[in-house]
């Protein structure tokens, strides 16, 4: 598959964008080859290599430039009465210049290099350029109409493409701005795929939209031999520390203009707009850094957060539309766990902030406001909303107390998850307010102090519910829920042993020394009768073998002797 990235404006991040998302890709096990088709601004190799002197050598190996002039001077020399293929040139290969970048730091997937071509002094006389010319007069001199009219231009663009596609599961271009002919090659001829990205101002997103509408044309379809050309619209370089009133303007304008244009692989339009939102965080901007090669501990989350969702999204475009194979590593490997959201519309705030941030973690949020449509069922819709869920989430607090339908919604999802024996609900605690007797437990992620911090711990549950469907299939394996009543025990053979213990030995004091002996748990031995033996101060105390352990059937994580 074919990626082009392409703004209307220049400065709005479009090449730091495609240096993240070469970096996610790999890390996913895929070969991709990045392409500086931004002939008149070139420069891509330094988001690639931290020293400038390791860029510099870059810029002496030929790329496109050089391979469509040599191109253009074997047809010249070519005999005009050739009477078969053995007579015509030979043409080189586009994907034998495009060279590996990262071979000391990924053993999954490759990132290789096509560059604009050779722009250092001297002149490499072996590569396929002219060595008389220089880098911007090649460049100034290329018309890209006559190429394609007298020189067969768009038949050496179709066997560049299907060349590089032949050594790279995806190829990732960076375009030229603005309304150019080359931009058009990189859009209109080229990409199965077009990343828009819009700087949130009035001429950005007028430049974005008019592309959006152009390559949606029927007409281009038909051009380009019925090959289909989908688009993901993505607002970059969003300031979102200040003027929150225009930021949220410029969010439900962006949404409504561009929410049609999104491709449908993606899933819900709304969502996909909303956590791709990529920020302006200043430190990026001084320099060529690259979040998604920072540690984890050490990166901007927001910023890459936003890259992962375009990640994903361009991924679910590839395997959807048959042109990737679904990703070997990384947390693109595993398809998205649905977790179906309950909560108060009045808690929207958090809700979108924790649908983001799952989004970005390859969670898929199911919310009624953004799944169901004007007009349909609601009631069919919810239920099937649960029904495709692996895990839901509820977000309590005193107006989600107040709403009949939000109890509905955590009591169906009780009875499936005791009926299922899958681990179903999680609760989060937004703000102050009792929990009803079935939920009641200490078992709760608490957002009240941190919404940061309760979205964080939300990740970490559901990381962990991941681990579990992905070793076990669709069911978690069955011990206990997460949520119980206070009074289940529900170890049976605990129940069995404890009876036949009782019955065989005649007290807890035998059952004790039993323990002692290892012949029987410390925990059944406990419940045996060592609680009245440590009152009277007869028997060693055993509770600092069972510290975690809240005897009701439910062990803590801390406590796996219990």
């Amino acid at each position: 598959m074919i990626v082009t990235f392409y703004s209307f404006k220049g400065g709005v991040g479009r090449s730091m964008a495609l240096a993240n998302v070469a970096e996610m890709l790999a890390d996913a096990g895929y070969r991709v080859v990045v392409c500086d088709f931004d002939l008149e601004a070139p420069g891509l190799e330094r988001y690639f290599f931290d020293q400038a002197a390791q860029s510099q050598a870059w810029k002496s190996k030929p790329g496109i430039i050089d391979l469509l002039d040599k191109y253009k001077r074997s047809l010249i020399q070519s005999p005009a009465n050739a009477r078969d293929s053995s007579e015509l040139p030979s043409l080189d290969s586009p994907s034998k210049y495009a060279v590996r970048v990262d071979e000391k730091r990924r053993e999954t997937g490759s990132i290789r290099l096509l560059t604009a071509g050779m722009r250092a002094s001297p002149v490499d006389t072996s590569g396929p350029g002219p060595a008389e010319m220089s880098y911007e007069r090649r460049v100034q001199d290329f018309a890209w109409s006559d190429f394609y009219d007298q020189w067969a231009g768009g038949a050496y663009l179709e066997f560049f493409r299907q060349d590089l596609l032949s050594e790279a599961d995806i190829v990732l271009i960076d375009s030229r701005t603005g309304v150019t002919e080359h931009g058009g090659v990189c859009t209109h001829h080229l990409a199965d795929l077009v990343v828009l990205l819009s700087a949130p101002n009035d001429l950005n997103l007028e430049g974005a939209l008019w592309m959006a509408e152009s390559l949606s044309r029927p007409e281009l379809v038909k051009l380009r031999n019925d090959r289909p050309i989908l688009v993901l619209p993505v607002a970059a370089r969003v300031e979102q520390t200040s003027q929150k009133e225009e930021l949220a303007d410029f969010q439900h304008r962006f949404s409504e203009s561009f929410s049609r244009y999104v491709a449908k692989e993606v899933g819900s339009s709304t969502e996909f707009l909303r956590t791709s939102e990529i920020p302006y965080i200043g430190y990026y901007a001084f320099r060529e850094r690259v979040v998604a090669r920072e540690s984890e501990e050490k990166r901007h989350r927001g910023l890459h957060q936003a890259y992962a969702s375009l990640t994903r999204g361009i991924v679910n475009v590839g395997v959807k539309t048959k042109q990737l194979e679904p990703p070997k590593h990384g947390p693109l490997s595993r398809g998205p766990m649905k977790v179906f959201l309950s909560y108060s519309i009045k808690d929207s705030d958090f809700v979108e902030r924790l649908a983001a941030a799952m989004t970005a973690k390859g969670f898929e949020p199911w919310r009624r406001e953004v799944e169901i449509e004007t007009g349909a069922n609601f009631v069919a819709k919810i239920n099937e909303g649960m029904a495709q869920s692996d895990v839901a989430l509820l977000v309590w607090s005193p107006d989600a107390a107040k709403s009949a339908w939000i109890g509905h919604e955590w009591s169906s999802l009780l009875v499936r998850q005791v009926e299922e024996q899958r681990i179903r609900l999680g609760i989060i605690r937004l703000r102050e307010h009792p929990l009803p007797p079935l939920l009641a437990t200490k078992d709760y992620i608490d957002a009240r102090a941190s919404y940061d911090a309760g979205i964080h711990a939300t990740l970490e549950w559901l990381e962990l519910r991941r681990r579990v469907q992905r070793f076990s299939g669709l069911k978690a394996p069955i011990y206990l829920p997460d949520y119980q009543p206070k009074d289940f025990v529900g170890r049976r053979e605990y129940l069995a042993r404890l009876r036949d213990t009782l019955t065989a030995q005649g007290g807890g004091v035998s059952a004790l020394r039993r323990a002692r002996r290892g012949e029987i748990h410390a925990g059944a031995a406990f419940c045996l009768g060592g609680a009245k033996g440590l009152r009277r101060g007869h028997l060693p105390d055993l509770r600092p073998a069972l510290a975690g352990c809240d005897y009701s059937g439910t062990c803590r994580p801390v406590a796996d002797r219990c």
